[in-house]
């Protein structure tokens, strides 16, 4: 639900164009920081609430994985168990 002092935006260079005009803040993905640079702004880590994204692998329908892409799933699965026991 958004507040009436709330903006929705589609692009992240627009909420940053944002913040960099004064008109507030924005919360971004750490991957952002050289664009949040070439703005002039800086970032803060958010220690709480932690954030997670679904991140998901796709494939084509009707075609098995090669087995290189197989092992980079598997090593990908083993890698996102890992971080949660964490």
């Amino acid at each position: 639900m958004l507040r009436p002092a709330t903006q929705e935006v589609s692009y992240m260079t627009t909420a940053l164009g944002m913040v960099a005009s004064g008109l507030g803040l924005t919360v971004c993905p750490t991957y952002s920081a050289p664009l949040v640079r070439a703005h002039g702004l800086r970032m803060v880590r958010l220690e709480s609430p932690d954030f997670h994204r679904e991140v998901c692998v796709y494939t084509a329908a009707r075609r098995g994985l090669s087995p290189a892409a197989a092992g980079f799933v598997e090593i990908l699965g083993q890698f996102a168990q890992a971080r949660q026991k964490a």
